[in-house]
């Protein structure tokens, strides 16, 4: 899927019901992390919460749109990066 295509979906989807529930349904996972990392006393839980989100969607788009099968295991070491800041 070009960069193009992706934008056309993205904007079909716009008023689409689905869009609710995907929102809803990332907006958990991003509280999620949060809150696990609050909980472990992390330093700037959110900032942190918002990076490994950011870092756990880029490595589904990795996989899905550019058969990137090493982006899960590339995506792994990270987290230990951005919790020693």
């Amino acid at each position: 899927m070009t960069s193009d295509a992706a934008q056309n979906a993205t904007a079909r989807l716009r008023d689409h019901p689905a869009r609710r529930t995907i929102g809803e349904s990332k907006r958990w996972l991003r509280e999620l992390f949060g809150a696990l990392l609050d909980s472990a006393r992390a330093r700037q839980p959110d900032l942190l919460a918002w990076q490994l989100f950011t870092l756990h969607e880029g490595a589904i788009i990795a996989f899905s749109v550019m058969a990137d099968r090493t982006a899960a295991r590339e995506a792994r070491a990270a987290p230990a990066v951005l919790l020693a800041q």
